[in-house]
This record gives C-alpha cells, structure tokens and sequence, in this order.
C-alpha cells in the first residue's frame, strides 16, 4: 500500500489508486476553494475538516471528518 499526502490545497481530494498509489490532499482548515473533480478521482469535496488516519498491521484507515465530526470520506488500503 502506498499512499501520497499533500496540503495547502483548500479542499479535499482522493484519487483511486494510480499504479498502486493513492493521493490525498488535505488542506480544508482555511477559506475554501470549490473542489474540482478530475477524470482520477474518487472524492473531491470543499469543506472544512481534518484528516484521521490510523495505520495497522494489515492495513491503513483513512477517515475524512468535517466540523460536525461526520465521516464524508473512508477508505481502508491494504498492502
């Protein structure tokens, strides 16, 4: 499982795996931009959250989490 994360974007964006990766940008703690969905993603949302993952022996746990603390985007990568 390989997994790229990236800030400074005002958004949330997850990609689908890409040759056995998947991208993450997180930045959504500041004024918001619209998100813009491309051909390669899985999620693209404008709001204000933080990004919880929580890595296993078998796996990794990826919870996207707005101000309610409501889930918008999950996802679990396995090796």
């Amino acid at each position: 499982m390989q997994l790229v994360l990236a800030g400074h974007d005002h958004d949330y964006q997850r990609s689908g795996q890409i040759d056995g990766v998947t991208y993450v940008v997180s930045g959504g703690a500041a004024l918001l931009r619209p998100a813009r969905r491309a051909d390669f993603s899985v999620a693209a949302w404008s709001v204000l959250h933080f990004t919880d993952i929580a890595v296993w022996s078998d796996h990794l746990d990826l919870r996207a989490v707005d101000q309610q603390l409501e889930i918008f985007d999950l996802v679990t990568l396995m090796p």
